[in-house]
């Protein structure tokens, strides 16, 4: 056992250096250093790591000397955002650290998490390293009914494995399973088969959340800077366990309204029925300080290692025979959960350009983007540029109505729309009536 460490200091911000690679070298050494300073000075380009599990594509039989087509990787929208701004880093984390130079990272879609990819997701935490976790319970595939753009798609579930979720509740965040829906939603148009035929219909979706400025639980944290309203996609409820430590800050950033509530059919239709769960539920929020490690109670040879073929070398017990194993976080440490995997995916944000290039249906499907670069901001502590987007433009959406509302003012519209078409008309056809007469 060794014990080795650094420490950086660039003005009055300190960076603590923490050696838990496999293997400390001269070039591994000098990257640390470099990407301490970077975290640390004011100015330097940011590094955001991704990880998302890649799908090898279905496809037949690939003619002789003709490499497969790459696997398929979702959040490439996130992606080609954030790139405008960080320097973006696709991870796989097979079966090391993850790199010191990730200064946030982002994960959504994770499939199973091997012991080996948790272990390394825990550590990066317990090293002051900042979390941001799509972490809805479910995702969703769209169903097309023919080959025609014009008739829209209908969802079906699909359950996401819970690994990332267990992560998470050592921390002290539950997700919930099951949907959380609201009558405060956006429209959308869907294809109903009667009689042979499919008639598209528009009505509202409870699946699509949209919450405005003024019914924001956290309107000055700068996650929400520049927006004046969010609409979350297929959201999972969340919750803070109620055994957090002092120790650890939180805060709820947006829930649903009051008449929110939770569906456990996953029916993903605009008729899914309320339950009883009436109220507000949480939808995203942060949670910061010195957590727990998920393995801080655990010997060098847990469950979860011994989990693994015995020929695959197990992260931690390599790291825990020279003590590098972390069983609390330092400063810095961060975690923000989103309960949607699908608010910045390419499937959400390509649902949002369908329904407003093809049918003219309105809304802020791009703001969960603008949420996500705004959380990454607060994640390396460098809030400026979102306090500036705050100033800018931003779409102004007229509040949420009830059905009730919506209902008077469409019968408003018509009454009136009828009443000029009579005075037009009587103006019109009373002067030459008169003409006739005389």
């Amino acid at each position: 056992t060794y014990w080795l460490y650094g420490l950086v200091e660039v003005g009055d911000k300190k960076e603590v250096l923490l050696f838990l690679t496999k293997e400390l070298g001269e070039e591994s050494l000098k990257t640390m250093i470099e990407s301490a300073i970077r975290r640390s000075a004011p100015g330097f380009r940011k590094t955001v790591g991704l990880f998302t599990k890649s799908e090898s594509p279905d496809h037949p039989a690939m003619p002789y000397g003709q490499p497969p087509p790459p696997p398929k990787t979702d959040y490439r929208g996130l992606e080609d955002l954030l790139g405008a701004q960080f320097d973006i880093r696709r991870l796989e984390l097979k079966d090391d650290l993850i790199p010191s130079e990730i200064d946030v990272l982002i994960v959504g879609k994770v499939g199973d998490l091997s012991p080996n990819q948790r272990f390394a997701i825990d550590q990066y935490l317990m090293s002051g390293g900042a979390l941001i976790a799509l972490a809805g319970a479910h995702e969703v595939e769209p169903e097309f009914i023919g080959q025609s753009q014009q008739i829209p798609p209908t969802f079906k579930s699909k359950k996401l494995s819970s690994s990332l979720s267990n992560l998470l509740s050592q921390y002290g965040v539950e997700v919930k399973d099951g949907y959380a829906i609201d009558t405060q939603s956006l429209d959308i148009v869907y294809p109903k088969q009667s009689f042979g035929r499919v008639q598209i219909r528009q009505d509202g979706y409870p699946y699509f959340i949209q919450i405005t400025r003024d019914n924001f639980t956290a309107p000055e944290h700068v996650a929400l800077a520049g927006l004046n309203s969010l609409t979350l996609l297929w959201a999972s409820p969340l919750a803070l366990s109620q055994s957090l430590p002092k120790s650890i800050k939180s805060e709820v950033l947006l829930t649903t309204s009051e008449k929110g509530s939770i569906d456990l059919t996953g029916d993903l239709t605009p008729h899914v029925a309320f339950g009883e769960n009436q109220g507000n539920q949480a939808l995203v929020l942060t949670v910061e300080g010195p957590f727990k490690s998920a393995y801080a109670d655990q010997g060098a040879t847990s469950t979860s290692d011994q989990e693994q073929p015995k020929a695959v070398p197990s992260l931690r017990t390599e790291l825990a025979q020279t003590g590098r194993v972390l069983n609390r976080a330092i400063d810095g440490a961060k975690i923000a959960v989103i309960g949607s995997a699908e608010i910045v995916s390419d499937l959400g944000l390509g649902v949002g350009n369908y329904y407003s290039g093809v049918f003219g249906l309105r809304g802020d499907y791009g703001s969960g983007l603008l949420m996500v670069q705004n959380l990454v901001e607060w994640a390396v502590a460098d809030d400026s540029l979102a306090t500036i987007r705050t100033g800018g433009p931003a779409s102004r959406v007229i509040r949420s109505m009830e059905r009730e509302e919506q209902n008077r003012l469409e019968v408003m519209n018509y009454a009136i729309a009828i009443a000029a078409l009579f005075f037009i008309s009587l103006f019109t056809l009373l002067p030459r009536r008169l003409g006739t007469q005389r």
